[in-house]
């Protein structure tokens, strides 16, 4: 069927290139001596110009360009009912002109022929019988102006308007109702999230290197042809009507992944019988999967979605360089991927305020995540989003270890988990607290207040499920509290599970997660877990997906934006490279190269405090810097030990705030003795070292790292790196009497 649109496309040029020719060189005496004519295309040609220049005159140089037109329409495969109008538009304008130019001057010729021809001077003679002249120039001026109107839409009441509506298409491909409503809706999302100012916005030339890693949008045709669409269409209203089911397709629109119809039912068919037809139309479609969706909102017509012969793919760079996404101006709009009529879709995590993620295993769930995070790392700096990331798969997210958004590094051990939990907890009542002082009632409000303002804090958890078996109690108290009252603070939850069973998603934590998007699962049983309705079973796999966005009833289909494992690495190289660099050269100066190698040999986690056989190879990193900068091994080692590579939040963000309840200021952790002993016999105090030494997680030892401060052990945060001590070995014990 594409094969023979292109050479039909191909036959209107070359009959357009020979009808030009033909009136180009015609000459008036070749219809006199046809055996040897003038004119450059021969006989024939002679002939075309003969008949075309009798009957229309000037106005036969709209038949190659209406050629060239329909050519055009035929190689894009876009013969829609917009181009039969601007034919017919053309025409009537062409002959209007020819019988104005009839009845203005009679005597105008063209070679041997009036400049009119037969059909516009004929018109001419019958509107100047009928109105007179002056008359005539009326009507016709009327009548151009009307088929104006009716072909394209214009009106002229739609210059008054302030705020035009974009026009409808005709019933063949109607603009589709849902996608306009998303992003109407994605701009209400946003309006309350102030722009940040320029001085905290990605640079240019940075977005321009991470557009540069990922993979450029695929060039080329439509997923399925206009042809193929229209012939579907009529199949699907015969076999409808084969199970009695009476009605017409009225409208379709096509995506990278599914065509949908919209089918309207006749009067007195209830919807009820033809849902349980979609596995008997996917026999007869010969496709996969079909989707009823029933109905459409704001239509009296039912969707049915029928998958493509073949998938197209949405890279994520085509979504990151829409112009919606590029004008929207939250730091956490996220680019999920186009929509059922190919549109970009995406959403902002800020308004949802949390997102819950579920489906089978290889539906795309791990890539949505992914497509997520580097959708923020494209339009936020660490001084406006912070990660914090749980993946005790080990698999997906440790790759992003060693950029500055980071908090800490991924955790991979459920069990550490709880603390992180309690860790954010924490933050959030100390924010609360903040945000009482400065009189604000949210983050946005804090922001605009006070100078440095506060980052997000966006917490992922890519296998709640594994969570949930350590501990599911504590795991669904604390998740639910978070996502009660974290919203106003800026800490944003994401959570993602491939077994989406109710002991997993229990349902105090799907009350408090509005926004939910479903990947492809095994049954409806795990649909109705995810979504509260039927339709995730019908998916396709590899990024089909279901998104409920908050407040809506009926959940948006979307085929998920692609990014490969080794531009997610990529990403984090860029981002690691850069901080990484920046924090070595203020600690030791300029070293070269030498930050690409540690990237390459993995090296950079043992600095951030993660990592197997960190004392190994940070002992490694030592020597290698210590041979090019010619200082001593030893002292740049305790350099790194005492390196903070992950910034804190906040200031005392990690605090403990249960303290003063529990028992007042005496109260300490029954570490911290060791501790103060560790550090002062090391000389240098760090969270690290604590975690190391003491088999802690991260937010004990920063607890811990905490109350040494307030002990006057320690002194205070002093950026990247580590505390100063400030009591000798004889003084200390004085000072552990108290405690």
């Amino acid at each position: 069927m594409q094969n023979l649109d292109e050479a039909t496309g191909i036959l209107f040029f070359l009959f357009a290139f020979l009808v030009a020719l033909s009136l180009l060189s015609y000459d008036g005496g070749d219809i006199h001596q046809l055996a040897e004519p003038a004119n450059l295309a021969g006989i024939i040609g002679a002939l075309i110009a003969e008949g075309l220049l009798a009957a229309l005159g000037i106005a036969s140089w709209i038949v190659p360009l209406l050629l060239v037109l329909w050519g055009l329409a035929k190689l894009r495969d876009d013969f829609s009912e917009n181009i039969v109008s601007l034919t017919i538009l053309i025409i009537v304008l062409a002959l209007l002109f020819t019988s104005m130019s009839s009845i203005t001057k009679r005597d105008s010729q063209l070679g041997y022929f009036a400049l009119d021809g037969a059909v516009g001077k004929g018109l001419g003679i019958l509107a100047e019988s009928a109105f007179g002249r002056l008359g005539s120039y009326f009507v016709l001026a009327a009548a151009g102006f009307v088929a104006f109107i009716l072909t394209t839409g214009f009106t002229p009441t739609s210059l008054l308007k302030q705020a035009p509506k974009k026009r409808r298409r005709r019933i063949s491909a109607p603009t589709p109702s849902v996608e306009p409503e998303v992003a109407s809706e994605q701009s209400t999302y946003v309006s309350s999230i102030p722009t940040l100012p320029p001085e905290t916005q990605m640079d240019e030339e940075y977005r321009r290197t991470f557009l540069s890693l990922l993979s450029d949008p695929q060039e080329t045709r439509p997923a399925v042809s206009r042809n193929l669409v229209e012939e579907r269409a009529t199949i699907l209203q015969q076999k409808l009507s084969d199970f009695e089911i009476k009605g017409k397709v009225v409208g379709f629109f096509s995506g990278p992944l599914i065509t949908r119809y919209e089918f309207e039912p006749a009067a007195g068919i209830k919807v009820s019988k033809i849902v349980p037809l979609a596995d008997d139309l996917a026999l007869a479609m010969k496709s996969g999967k079909i989707r009823i969706v029933v109905p459409i909102p704001g239509k009296s017509a039912l969707g049915i979605e029928i998958p493509n012969p073949h998938r197209g793919r949405v890279n994520l760079k085509e979504v990151l360089t829409s112009e919606d996404f590029v004008k929207a101006p939250s730091r956490l709009t996220i680019a999920l991927g186009n929509g059922i009529a190919g549109n970009p879709y995406f959403a902002d995590l800020a308004a949802m305020p949390h997102l819950l993620i579920a489906g089978a295993t290889g539906s795309g769930k791990s890539v949505c995540i992914n497509s997520v995070i580097a959708s923020i790392l494209f339009r936020a700096t660490e001084r406006e989003v912070r990660f914090i990331m749980i993946d005790p798969k080990r698999l997906e997210l440790p790759v992003y270890n060693g950029i500055p958004h980071l908090v800490r590094p991924v955790i991979i051990n459920s069990k550490e988990s709880l603390d992180v939990l309690q860790m954010v907890i924490d933050c959030m009542e100390m924010r609360y607290s903040e945000f009482a002082r400065a009189g604000v009632r949210d983050i946005e409000g804090f922001n605009q207040k006070v100078p440095n303002g506060k980052p997000y804090i966006v917490l992922i958890i890519d296998e709640l499920a594994d969570l949930m078996l350590t501990a599911p109690s504590q795991i669904e108290e604390k998740l639910t509290r978070l996502a009660q009252m974290s919203r106003a603070v800026g800490i944003h939850l994401i959570l993602a599970t491939q077994r989406p069973s109710v002991d997993v998603i229990t349902g105090l934590i799907k009350a408090n997660f509005p926004a939910r998007m479903a990947f492809q699962v095994a049954s409806k049983t795990d649909s109705r877990t995810i979504l509260d309705m039927n339709g995730a079973e019908k998916l396709l796999g590899r990024g089909d997906m279901l998104f409920l966005p908050p407040g809506r009833g009926e959940p948006v289909r979307v085929h998920g934006a692609y990014i490969s494992t080794e531009e997610a690495k990529r990403i984090a190289t860029l981002l690691t490279k850069r901080y990484a660099g920046e924090l070595f050269r203020e600690n030791f100066g300029e070293i070269g190269d030498l930050v690409d190698q540690f990237i390459e040999d993995d090296l950079i986690d043992s600095v951030a405090g993660s990592g197997e056989a960190r004392d190994v190879k940070l002992k490694l990193m030592a020597d290698r810097i210590a041979e090019q900068k010619g200082l001593n091994s030893e002292s740049v080692l305790q350099s790194l030990e005492r390196l903070q590579y992950y910034q804190p939040i906040e200031m005392g963000a990690f605090r403990e705030q249960r303290e003063p309840e529990e028992g007042g200021e005496g109260e300490v952790d029954e570490l911290f003795k060791e501790a103060a002993r560790l550090v002062v016999r090391h000389n240098l105090a760090s969270v690290s070292l604590l975690q190391r030494r003491f088999k802690i997680g991260y937010a004990r030892a920063g607890r811990i790292i905490d109350q040494l401060e307030r002990a006057g052990v320690i002194g205070p945060y002093e950026g990247s790196k580590a505390r100063e001590v400030l009591v000798e070995q004889g003084d200390l014990q004085q000072i552990l009497q108290q405690y």
